[in-house]
């Protein structure tokens, strides 16, 4: 229940842009909208990005706290994550989001729910890799089973969500076939404004993605993660405006 994408550029300097919806829909037994609230589904650390798409379960509410608050659980810390993060990157394999997803299929057998439709939790992945020789960026979709996949030969972005195979067609269109956006030539403020047309597009018309933008960029030296600045940015100018506004409607308000 989310919209989900990662551009890595082409040309220019290197970098990993991966944006996403803020919202978080909360469903019946049938899978029909309840409820929704703003929910921040990018997480960053030092080196990578990991950004999610699924059911929002305590499961995944406890993976994204331990992912980003390591040194607050027991015999885990910052120096285990990173150890973790990069085994991951060298077997292709991110073992903990396999589990994640086992819990969540085994809690529902549990509960007699077998039938019921489960929204398993894929991930966009960023990361840095950096030798004594070079450095490296990366970005890999990562499956329900812990797979790290990369994008297809040719192409520099990944799409997850609700509305993937609908995005996809666009970016083929847009993208691929060159209409609005040249494959061959995505630089980083090209990726980012393909990014934020994608999410403004499709937050439009999808009922379970809405909510402001928030997004981050991996370069190779650092990240940055803009969401929180974002809300607070729109925040600032909706109260000015409005001021603004009601200035016009009554010419002589400033001076009450």
């Amino acid at each position: 229940m989310t919209t989900l994408i990662g551009v890595k550029t082409n040309i220019g300097p290197d970098a990993v842009v991966i944006a996403s919806d803020t919202q978080m829909s909360f469903l019946d037994e049938e899978r029909n909208p309840l409820s929704k609230k703003t929910f921040y589904k990018i997480l960053t650390g030092d080196y990578w990005i990991l950004a999610h798409a699924g059911d929002g379960t305590e499961h995944l509410r406890r993976f994204c706290s331990r992912i980003t608050y390591p040194d607050r659980f027991k015999n885990f810390g910052k120096d285990v994550l990173n150890k973790e993060i990069m085994t991951a990157l060298d077997e292709k394999r991110y073992s903990r989001i396999n589990n994640l997803n086992a819990e969540c299929s085994l809690e529902n057998a549990i509960k007699d729910d077998e039938d019921e439709e489960i929204e398993f939790v894929e991930f966009l992945f960023a990361i840095r890799e950096e030798n004594s020789q070079n450095t490296k960026l990366h970005l890999y979709r990562i499956d329900s089973y812990g797979n790290l996949i990369p994008p297809n030969v040719g192409s520099s972005y990944l799409v997850l969500g609700t509305s993937k195979k609908k995005i996809k067609e666009y970016l083929t269109e847009h993208v691929d076939e060159g209409e609005s956006y040249k494959s061959g030539n995505l630089d980083l403020e090209t990726s980012i404004d393909l990014c934020d047309n994608v999410l403004e597009k499709f937050s439009e018309t999808d009922i379970y993605s809405g909510g402001l933008m928030d997004f981050a960029v991996l370069t190779r030296d650092k990240i940055f993660h803009y969401g929180e600045d974002l809300k607070r940015d729109l925040r600032d100018f909706r109260k000015k405006r409005l001021s603004e506004m009601v200035k016009e409607i009554i010419p002589d308000s400033s001076n009450k």
